[in-house]
């Protein structure tokens, strides 16, 4: 059978990918959104790297500083770089506060602080999605095209696959160069597959407050009808649960 990492889900732009994590979690089923670094990260990164370039923070400290190590523990499942980074720059801390009172070996624990700081902000700047894949827990993996490549996973779903979407248009016309970048994208996300691809498009979609009609990729078409096995699903309709009527209705 299949675990909750197996299944990799596909969309073509980030807020696709932040709606789809909506839905798993409404359902209750663990997923874990890879991409690039978001803003919230890139700020942290760069609150922590100022800290290590600030010389007058690290002078004469003779014991870790408290906001710095609070910091680091509640933002460590965001900056996604792995136990071993995080518990080097706490141990260092634990090092820099069993010297306090010890000058000289005061001042060689706040620099050991820093070097393991600035380790750990080099190590999340650098993180790619395979790596963080491999740090986080059993769940459903959500993701950008663009961010798939080099990965790959037992079954695979392309979520809204509809023209305008696959291939992403932005404008009335599409140059023929972006056409060709679009359709190299769209076959990378159906090779990231091992065993199966399940490939989805809506007939009607909601946007921006008007429900429109959408016509799937054609993209698909060019797989080929040998390789593609269509089907429709059909929204399952509630039955409705008869009421008993009162006496004197």
């Amino acid at each position: 059978g299949y675990g909750f990492s197996d299944f990799a889900v596909l969309v073509r732009t980030n807020r696709r990918c932040e709606e789809m994590a909506a839905l798993f979690e409404e359902s209750s089923v663990p997923c874990r959104v890879v991409g690039p670094p978001d803003g919230d990260l890139a700020d942290l990164c760069a609150r922590l790297q100022a800290l290590c370039d600030d010389d007058g923070y690290w002078s004469g400290m003779e014991a870790p500083p408290p906001d710095l190590t609070r910091l680091v523990e509640a933002e460590a499942s965001k900056l996604a770089v792995g136990e071993g980074a995080v518990k080097s720059l706490l141990s260092a801390a634990s090092l820099l506060e069993d010297d306090a009172g010890h000058d000289a070996q005061g001042r060689g624990g706040a620099q050991g602080l820093r070097a393991a700081l600035a380790a750990l902000v080099e190590s999340a700047a650098l993180m790619t999605p395979a790596d963080r894949l491999e740090i986080e827990a059993e769940a459903v993996t959500v993701m950008t095209l663009h961010s798939a490549k080099g990965l790959e996973f037992p079954v695979v779903f392309i979520a809204g696959a509809e023209d305008g979407t696959i291939p992403l248009c932005r404008g009335r016309e599409t140059a023929p160069d972006d056409m060709e970048e679009e359709r190299r994208l769209f076959y990378v996300a159906v090779t990231r597959a091992k065993q199966r691809l399940y490939i989805t498009s809506a007939r009607r979609r909601l946007v921006y407050g008007a429900v429109r009609q959408t016509v799937p990729s054609p993209f698909i078409r060019e797989l080929g009808e040998s390789f593609v096995t269509a089907a429709r699903l059909e929204k399952k309709t509630r039955k409705r649960r008869p009421v008993q009527k009162g006496l004197f209705d």
